[in-house]
């Protein structure tokens, strides 16, 4: 339980501190596993990004996220 909060802890700080690119960025780094296979709408809510701010994104840095 511990570790799990510690995780949603951390990820609401990123969410704070970190721009949409740099969000991005790093759940790209840390899930490279999950690149692909996560619809893009899950992705933008997870990363409190609208879809088409996702989109943009992705296209501008060339991701297949």
């Amino acid at each position: 339980l511990m570790k799990l909060m510690s995780e949603v802890m951390a990820h609401t700080i990123t969410l704070h501190l970190l721009d949409a690119p740099g969000r991005l960025a790093r759940f790209q780094r840390k899930h490279p596993e999950l690149s692909g296979r996560i619809p893009k709408k899950e992705l933008a809510a997870y990363l409190n990004l609208t879809p088409e701010t996702l989109s943009r994104l992705k296209q501008r840095l060339g991701n297949i996220t």
